[in-house]
């Protein structure tokens, strides 16, 4: 009675990609061979282009053999059994939505009504409303039965006993001007007394939120920073020192990052630190950006509260996201050259500078600019060999340059990215690709599959629970089942995993999507509902994206979706997920259906409607790109 579907794939890329530690170029997948890259005259390769040269090399040595392939078991049992929860539980939801495999022949009741199942493979799930207390739930088919235990609790949150240490301020690195301000924040139990010390002197927190006595509570207080401190630099000055007393209890500790203190004639400074910094004109809507810095971008801070940083070119970067910059710094960026590079695929433009300056890009109707602040100078930008662009204006503005590209004719341009290489900026716009005629309609279209999850991280359960493929396999599933479809049609593909136990931060996935230059980044995932919610009347898909260039290609590939799968068009919108935020080309977050529904779980997990999902997901791509 249990259907399996087997799947060969190659699991030696992801062991390779997610255990080289990003050492060569992060994981480029092009060489010089692709079309993408451009050509360099009378110029030695770059670092970025020699390690794209050795990367390649190793990848084009990676090949499906016996040894490296496995299967992919899709099935799950076909015998009574309450899978969610499988054990009993406390919640504070209202309602829970218990889910259980069952005998497809035979009826299954909950307490004496008989449960309706949608599908053929003995799938349930059931809403039941929840007392404040013990409920009990006894399912039963033929002579076994179970009995499900949930308790519910009320809402409250659970008392502390200490400050939290990962909310003390700061917990990277925390700044401020000699003469200035600098903040002491923490969470610590609601009633408690706190203080905080640093450079000799010694202040009592406030407590800033309402929460009842022992429950988290926020404490806020602020150090007036004197002048002594040494001239023209910045300077390490250690931790904050944090004392709580609670219900006559006395305890101190340390936050876990240093203060920086920048001396007269001296500005704090940072570097945006990790793959990408995002930067929010107001930091309570976290949805909308100013602008996605790279690692390694210079910016001068104006002031810093718990939670980000204030910068001078504009907007608010989350204190995680940057590094106070020490000693004797000066991050002024000096323009001397801009030249071009084409391909194919692209055209870039490297501004020579002498420092990696932050950025704001900004697209007009018909126009593209890029301003970087901290910075002097205004070389011309060659054009002429442009196939986007007719021109290019250049201003220089207090502290800052803009360049504006005005394109040929609106709409043309399919994604941009900025990127340091050593001390240039380099300003890449990407050409759409087109089918070709033919079998192979997907020529030369470079394409990154990103299966969600991954390892450890085994996403959404469906309704089979721990017995039946998790969301983390059946991405891969349906990633895999695509892939060769489009290696059919002649596209390039990249996974950014292979195995089921492969894994790349959602970082190192976008970094791997900027290096393999791919036209287009799909994230695979499958949805799920919250326990409570009554998982038997939602399912469909959905696609989000972020960027605004990648909307017209959502929508299309989203109609082809629907017009070649029995499956509900629930939304395409424009939301916020990591791996959709990049502009490099679209990339879109595609959710195929959803786990936590009987019906849907089944269709999604049948061998028969795995594959034409993924042709679908297919057409989707080629009525996009149409």
């Amino acid at each position: 009675m249990i259907k399996k579907i087997v799947l060969t794939y190659l699991c030696s890329a992801a062991m390779v990609l997610s255990g080289c530690a990003f050492n060569i170029a992060q994981t480029v997948p092009g060489s010089t061979s692709q079309p993408d890259v451009p050509a360099k005259v009378s110029a030695p390769a770059s670092p970025l282009a020699q390690a794209e040269n050795v990367l390649s090399a190793l990848l084009s040595t990676i090949s499906i053999s016996a040894g490296a392939a496995e299967a992919l078991d899709m099935s799950f049992p076909q015998t009574f059994a309450i899978t969610r929860p499988d054990k009993a539980i406390s919640t504070a939801y209202a309602t829970y939505f218990i889910t259980g495999t069952s005998d497809p022949d035979e009826p299954v009741f909950y307490g004496d009504t008989e449960i309706t199942r949608q599908g053929t493979k003995g799938l349930f799930g059931v809403q039941v409303p929840l007392n404040l207390g013990k409920n009990t739930f006894t399912f039963r088919q033929g002579d076994k039965a179970t009995t499900v235990t949930i308790t519910r609790r009320s809402e409250a949150a659970s008392p502390i006993a200490d400050i939290v240490q990962g909310s003390m301020f700061p917990s990277n690195t925390g700044g401020a001007q000699a003469g200035g301000v600098l903040p002491a924040e923490c969470s610590a139990p609601s009633g408690a007394s706190v203080t905080a010390a640093f450079g000799g002197q010694r202040i009592t927190l406030t407590q800033v939120t309402k929460a009842s006595a022992g429950l988290p509570a926020t404490f806020r207080g602020e150090f007036a920073v004197g002048t002594d401190y040494p001239a023209g630099e910045t300077t390490n000055q250690g931790k904050i020192t944090y004392a709580m007393t609670c219900n006559g209890s006395s305890k101190s500790y340390k936050s876990t990052g240093d203060v920086f203190i920048a001396g007269e004639n001296s500005r704090l400074a940072l570097e945006v630190s990790g793959y990408i910094g995002l930067v929010y004109p107001d930091p309570g809507v976290p949805s909308v950006f100013r602008e996605k810095l790279k690692g390694g971008g210079l910016d001068y801070v104006v002031s810093q509260n718990g939670s980000h940083y204030k910068l001078a070119s504009g907007g608010y970067l989350p204190n995680a996201s940057g590094r106070i910059l020490e000693g004797a710094v000066n991050i002024k960026n000096r323009l001397n050259e801009i030249h071009s590079e084409g391909s194919s695929k692209s055209e870039s433009y490297i501004f020579e500078g002498t420092k990696t300056p932050v950025f704001l890009t900004a697209i007009g109707e018909g126009t593209f600019s890029l301003t970087l602040f901290n910075t002097e100078g205004t070389p011309g930008a060659d054009v002429s060999g442009s196939r986007l662009f007719g021109k290019v204006s250049a201003a220089q503005n207090d502290g800052s340059v803009t360049y504006t590209f005005h394109q040929k004719v609106t709409g043309n341009l399919w994604g941009y990215n900025v990127s340091y290489d050593g001390d240039n900026t380099v300003l890449r716009f990407a050409y759409k690709p087109h089918l070709s005629s033919g079998s192979t309609p997907l020529s030369g279209v470079n394409i990154v599959l990103d299966p969600g999850h991954g390892k450890e991280d085994s996403g959404a359960l469906g309704v089979p629970g721990k017995t039946g493929p998790d969301e983390n396999t059946i991405n891969l599933a349906h990633a895999l089942a695509a892939k060769k479809i489009l290696e059919e049609q002649g596209a390039r593909v990249y996974m950014t995993r292979s195995a089921v136990d492969g894994f790349l931060t959602l970082d190192e996935r976008l970094e791997f999507f900027e290096n393999s230059r791919a036209d287009i980044f799909v994230s695979i995932h499958h949805n799920s509902l919250a326990e409570s919610a009554d998982a038997n009347t939602v399912s469909g898909m959905e696609i989000y994206y972020h960027n605004r260039l990648a909307r017209n290609f959502s929508n299309r590939l989203m109609e082809g979706l629907a017009a070649n799968l029995n499956r509900i068009n629930r939304t395409v919108t424009q939301s916020y997920y990591r791996v959709t935020i990049i502009p490099f080309a679209p990339s879109l977050l595609c959710e195929l259906g959803y786990l936590s529904n009987p019906l849907e779980y089944e269709r999604i997990t049948n061998p028969d409607q795995l594959q034409k999902t993924a042709n679908a997901l297919v057409e989707g791509i080629k009525h996009a790109l149409a």
